[in-house]
């Protein structure tokens, strides 16, 4: 499922929840890990897995058009790590 609407859709289907309960459940999910996630470091979703806060280091990297030597900034990005559930059902 590439969107979000999709997503919506699905759930409510499977949960017998109406779309907008499930809109409105997926909106405070992402307000409660963006509230949450940089201070915890970790944001369990259940039986999902959890949601990791990572850092990257500055490094130098490459221009790919010009080859030319830069400076690749330190940044945050997230990562799932996916419950050993998930990963049964994957490897089944």
């Amino acid at each position: 499922m590439e969107k979000k609407s999709d997503v919506i859709r699905d759930i409510a289907e499977r949960s017998g929840q109406s779309q907008t309960t499930v809109e409105a459940v997926l909106t405070a999910l992402g307000d409660s890990v963006e509230a949450n996630i940089e201070e915890q470091e970790k944001y369990s979703l259940g039986s999902l897995g959890k949601l990791v806060l990572r850092q990257s280091a500055a490094r130098k990297g490459r221009n790919p058009g010009t080859g030319d030597e830069i400076n690749i900034p330190a940044k945050k990005t997230i990562a799932l790590r996916p419950s050993s559930t998930i990963k049964a059902a994957l490897n089944a």
